[in-house]
């Protein structure tokens, strides 16, 4: 999201400077966004919400809403903000993004993380159980040998006793 918002900040200076030089430009510097593969469409309109121009991802179905209508696609953001000169309302900009590609990009650093976690976990769990073994294991199969040898020793002394 923050991809986001630094496009939109940016645009809005570029095209806030545009239309505070020449209110009556009609192309505005919407063509930059085809670099940006998150940007699916955008537009600037007048203050009575007619569209001054407009940018569409090619190869995309979307079209350009009215003005401060809501989103209803769960897989992109939408951001409508006025263009300000000097304290003056100068028109609004409109700008959708596909969430998409941002929330895969935000998941795969975390997964990484996870990732390491979960393998120094299981080298962490395998130390825990060589300790243990020697610790606790090993003295008791010591005294299951002793006993077993005890118990061939008495069995052996009762039965040399016996003949």
């Amino acid at each position: 999201m923050e991809q986001l918002d630094r496009t939109q900040w940016i645009l809005v200076e570029r095209i806030t400077a545009k239309l505070a030089s020449d209110p009556d430009a009609r192309e505005l510097p919407l063509g930059d966004l085809a670099k940006d593969p998150t940007i699916l469409a955008a537009a600037v309109y007048s203050l009575d919400y007619g569209i001054i121009d407009r940018y569409i991802k090619a190869g995309t179905q979307e079209m350009v809403p009215r003005p401060f209508r809501t989103n209803v696609d769960p897989n992109a953001a939408t951001s409508f903000k006025y263009l300000v000169h000097n304290g003056e309302r100068i028109g609004i900009i409109y700008l959708k993004a596909d969430t998409s590609v941002l929330a895969q990009e935000r998941f795969v650093e975390p997964l990484r993380v996870m990732g390491f976690i979960g393998l120094l976990s299981i080298l962490l769990g395998m130390g825990a159980a060589r300790f243990l073994q020697s610790s606790i294991t090993k003295p008791i199969t010591e005294l299951g040998r002793r006993s077993r040898n005890h118990w061939r020793n008495s069995t052996e002394s009762m039965v040399s006793a016996g003949r």
